[in-house]
């Protein structure tokens, strides 16, 4: 009995891996808004990896067809069936987040995340924004450096979140000019180097959890705190998982808003004893395993000590500084004061302000204005608006 060749077999593999990048555009939408907000979000890399994949599809025929198979050959195939996926996996996402956000079905969350990371990233580099697209979680995927934003989630509340995925643009992407030594250099990596195989990648969480707070004050530490992190979780993650254990998150945002704060008494204090307070009531039940040892300890502040050092050095331009004006929104969204005259603050600002209204709800037991988060967002489109027309000028 006569069976397909070996050649005939991986020729026919790569037609079928062919075919289906062709067919991708027939998929997705090419016209309309949808059209043309995934061409926005990211038409050219998208279009670039697609051509790449083929490239490689093309390379791989003419090598089986020239000199027949081999294993490394059947092994790059292999590579090539899964690089495909990616590709198709990547590029499917983004057409569907297009056609999501083109149908308002994200109601506005992804165009408040592109605000929101504009001006981040006009702390440090405007050519950093990056736009978003609705997901089933929250993260920086390095194919189309296209956002994620989980939706439905938690609301205003939960855009502090975006400041750490920010922060993954910043370990990857972001490059800085140095006069001294007339050389471009990237300023995350040298802490980064400290750390190899799966410990980098949970030292990269680690920084992008510091790096939001650091960029936005005690927001960041608060959503993590009171509404994502699990107080049962073990505090040291074992080298398979992608971030950091819960309570080592904890320790580090918190730790991080000490520094800032640089005193016992400051703008953060309150933050800090309610927040403390709220995850150690939270751990009463839970294993040994859950809480930070001393060992975890002493590896955590060495660990942010040079994280810190970093910041400060190389980013400090984004670092977040309490503003009287706190004061201010925080009396708009208590209810009992109009908006301030002069208009002078952050979105970080409205974030904290909002969040300092919560924890006094929660803490004395009362309840929360219905319109607490609506005047919040209101809020922030106002500073946005501004700053689009201060950059007009």
């Amino acid at each position: 009995m006569r069976s397909p060749q070996p050649a005939t077999v991986l020729l026919g593999r790569i037609q079928l891996e062919q075919q289906r990048l062709n067919k991708v555009h027939e998929a997705v939408p090419s016209e309309g808004l949808a059209g043309a907000l995934l061409d926005q979000l990211a038409g050219d890399r998208i279009r670039a990896l697609l051509t790449d994949a083929q490239q490689e599809l093309k390379k791989l025929a003419r090598d089986v067809t020239r000199s027949g198979v081999t294993s490394p050959r059947l092994t790059t195939m292999a590579n090539l069936q899964t690089a495909t996926d990616r590709v198709l996996s990547e590029y499917l996402a983004l057409a569907l987040g297009a056609m999501a956000r083109a149908a308002n079905a994200d109601l506005g969350a992804c165009d408040e995340a592109d605000r929101f990371i504009q001006e981040l990233a006009g702390r440090i580099d405007r050519r950093f924004a990056r736009p978003t697209v609705p997901g089933d979680h929250e993260h920086l995927h390095r194919a189309a450096d296209v956002v994620r934003r989980r939706v439905p989630d938690h609301g205003l509340w939960d855009l502090p979140v975006m400041a750490h995925e920010f922060g993954h643009v910043v370990v990857s992407g972001l490059q800085a000019y140095d006069a001294v030594h007339d050389t471009i250099r990237r300023p995350v990596e040298p802490w980064l180097q400290r750390f190899t195989g799966p410990q980098r990648q949970q030292a990269t969480e680690l920084f992008c959890d510091v790096f939001a707070t650091y960029a936005l004050g005690p927001s960041y530490p608060c959503t993590l705190v009171l509404h994502r992190l699990d107080p049962t979780a073990s505090a040291v993650a074992e080298q398979t998982r992608t971030h950091p254990g819960d309570a080592s998150r904890v320790y580090a945002c918190l730790w991080t808003l000490r520094k800032m704060q640089d005193g016992q008494k400051g703008p953060y204090s309150r933050f800090l004893g309610r927040l403390s307070a709220a995850w150690q009531a939270l751990q009463d039940g839970a294993e040994q395993r859950a809480r930070v040892d001393k060992q975890a300890e002493r590896a955590l502040i060495s660990d942010l000590s040079a994280c810190w050092v970093t910041l400060e050095k190389n980013l400090g331009s984004v670092r977040y500084e309490w503003s009287a004006s706190v004061r201010d929104l925080v009396g708009v969204l208590e209810g009992g004061k109009t908006v301030p005259d002069s208009g002078d603050y952050s979105s970080a600002d409205v974030l904290n302000a909002a969040w300092f209204v919560r924890l006094d709800a929660w803490s004395s037991g009362s309840h929360l204005r219905d319109e607490c988060e609506q005047d919040a967002r209101s809020l922030l489109q106002a500073a946005w608006e501004r700053q689009r027309s201060g950059d007009a000028r």
